[in-house]
């Protein structure tokens, strides 16, 4: 498999540490022939396809343990075990109304919390919370308009987003949610 030697319009990507110290990059690719999910182990220089399914390749996160991707494409939303491939997609109801488009970014904390970014904002979902999974808007990306150009990186449980010359921190902590549901619902209120 040569999946870098193939015409893409987006891709994303996450280091995983498993196994006390081996550490596995998983990345997603989509293109007008070519995407899904993959895997590189740097230690053996080895390409791994977990699922090639074009549509699914726009954003990928890990989590911690690497036991689950989480992608969207779209407005669906894939959760892939890496060592199968078994592949589960949510449907587009489960998703808030007003998110629409491509071209979205996406982290994972450790935590479990699954952040993306879309054209209206930043998303989040309790990835641990099982049927009672539900989504929350907790900010606007400052500084960047258009989200097909900033990269979005999450390092210590801080979301780092950039785009043209701009870097903006968004602390993820529990109490950071907290605060920023808070400011939401009342700047709704208003």
């Amino acid at each position: 498999m040569e999946p870098m030697s193939k015409a893409l319009d987006c891709v994303s990507a996450a280091a995983v540490t498993v196994d006390g110290g081996t550490k596995i990059f998983y990345f997603s690719m989509y293109g007008t022939s070519h995407g899904g999910y993959f895997s590189y182990d740097p230690a053996t220089d080895k390409h791994s396809t977990i699922d090639a399914d074009l549509s699914d390749g726009h954003c990928l996160a890990a989590s911690s343990d690497g036991s689950e991707l989480w992608g969207v494409f779209g407005t669906h939303l894939n959760t892939v075990d890496p060592s199968t491939g078994s592949k589960s997609t949510f449907s587009d109801d489960e998703f808030p109304s007003s998110i629409n488009g491509f071209w979205y970014q996406c982290a994972m904390t450790t935590d479990g919390f699954f952040y993306f970014l879309t054209y209206d904002g930043i998303w989040y979902m309790d990835t641990n919370a099982g049927s009672d999974k539900k989504w929350f808007k907790t900010g606007v990306v400052q500084n960047h308009h258009d989200t097909s150009h900033y990269s979005a990186v999450m390092i210590q449980d801080t979301l780092l987003i950039t785009s043209y010359g701009y870097t903006d921190a968004f602390p993820t902590t529990p109490s950071a949610r907290l605060q920023q549901q808070l400011e939401m619902e009342h700047s709704e209120d208003k």
